[in-house]
């Protein structure tokens, strides 16, 4: 998994990190205030789904100030759909 290089509040470039490093940092975060947990918007931008086996999806996540949009590569294992790759990008 690629991680930020932060120098000065600003990304500068990014490195490799095992997936088991960075898991125990997002569970460790501070939680968000319950006024902001309040607020958070999700929605479903576009779906499109293939022979109701692979699928893509585009959301839009609105947390506090932030909104995130994200698109989910989803696969329908044992009957089930599961994500199986993410990228997304941040607004302000």
């Amino acid at each position: 998994m690629k991680v930020p290089i932060v120098k000065d509040n600003k990304v500068i470039g990014f490195k490799n990190r095992y997936f088991k490093e960075v898991v125990p940092k997002w569970g460790n975060r501070k939680k968000l205030p319950k006024t902001t947990l309040e607020n958070c918007a999700l929605h479903i931008l576009n779906i499109d789904i293939v022979d109701n086996t692979i699928a893509s999806a585009k959301i839009s996540m609105k947390v506090d100030t932030i909104i995130y949009i994200d698109i989910l590569s989803l696969n329908k294992i044992k009957g089930l759909w599961k994500i199986t790759n993410k990228i997304y990008t941040v607004r302000k």
